[in-house]
Parts: C-alpha cells; sequence; structure tokens
C-alpha cells in the first residue's frame, strides 16, 4: 500500500524528470536510520538554491548595502553547512532581515 501511496505522488515528479527513481533507493530512503542523511543533503540542495537566488537578487535588484545584509543573513546557514559551525545560534533564533533591502537605482520593479 505504502509503495502505492508513494507512487501515485511521484507521478508527475516522474513526468517532470522522464525517469523514474529506483525502489532501491526509495527502500533505503524510507529506513529511519537514514533520515538524517536525507535532512542534510535536502538542506544543503535548499541552501544552494538560495544562495543562486541571493546571487541574482544582488547582481541585479538590490543596491550594495542590501546586498551584504543578504549575505550576512544567509552567513549562519554557510557556516552550518560548509563550516560545520554549530554553536547553537543558528537553531535558537529565525535569522530575519533586521532592514529592508533597498533596490538598485533605476531597477525597473523598484521596491516591489
Amino acid at each position: 500500500m505504502l509503495r502505492q501511496e508513494i507512487n501515485t505522488l511521484l507521478t508527475p515528479i516522474h513526468g517532470f524528470l522522464h525517469c523514474q527513481t529506483p525502489d532501491s533507493w526509495i527502500d533505503a530512503a524510507i529506513q529511519p536510520d537514514n533520515q538524517s542523511i536525507l535532512l542534510r543533503d535536502h538542506a544543503n540542495c535548499e541552501l544552494k538554491a538560495s544562495q543562486t537566488a541571493m546571487w541574482l537578487i544582488r547582481k541585479y535588484a538590490v543596491d550594495a548595502a542590501s546586498g551584504e545584509q543578504l549575505l550576512a543573513w544567509a552567513k549562519p546557514y554557510e557556516d552550518f553547512v560548509y563550516r560545520r559551525i554549530r554553536d547553537g545560534i543558528f537553531h535558537a533564533r529565525k535569522n530575519g532581515l533586521s532592514a529592508p533591502l533597498t533596490p538598485k537605482a533605476g531597477f525597473a520593479h523598484g521596491q516591489a
């Protein structure tokens, strides 16, 4: 039953990727002992995606000071993943931006 539910959930993904994940990988992935490995991998992928988005924002949309704010905002996550700095601060705060970002002069979309 679980396998059928998983396959149903994966149908749109299979259509997008044009391939299927081997059942042996799924069997290994759903093992409780592998949960922390999968979560770390997912965190790494999310960090890479956010770094790409921030790079694009810094390059095209915001001024230099706002770009520095974005870098500072990402630093605890990068420290956690890349530098293995795990001092508890990362988990204990929400890490929100402390000020609004300022668009680059002449940026067509302005503050929106």
